[in-house]
């Protein structure tokens, strides 16, 4: 199941590779250094793995974020239209 599966470090670098050089982007030495603090950062456990779970809590927390900083623009925009 889902809920079972992890990706380690090296495979997470791997497809972040592919995925830079799909959209024709290069793998500069600080998007790796980006990605690896995106790594860790939905690394909850510090265990060197994501697991499905780590994963799920981390694009939620930042849905959440994305949606709270629109609302606030949207009420700043409307404050100062009004």
């Amino acid at each position: 199941l889902y809920l079972d599966s992890y990706v380690r470090f090296e495979d997470y670098m791997q497809a972040k590779r592919k995925l830079y050089k799909k959209n024709f982007e290069e793998m500069t030495p600080e998007r790796e250094k980006e990605e690896e603090k995106r790594f860790k950062l939905i690394d909850l456990e510090n265990n060197g793995i994501i697991t499905w779970n780590d994963f799920i809590e981390f694009e939620a927390s930042n849905l959440i974020a994305k949606k709270n900083k629109v609302n606030k623009l949207f009420n700043l925009f409307f404050q100062l239209n009004y």
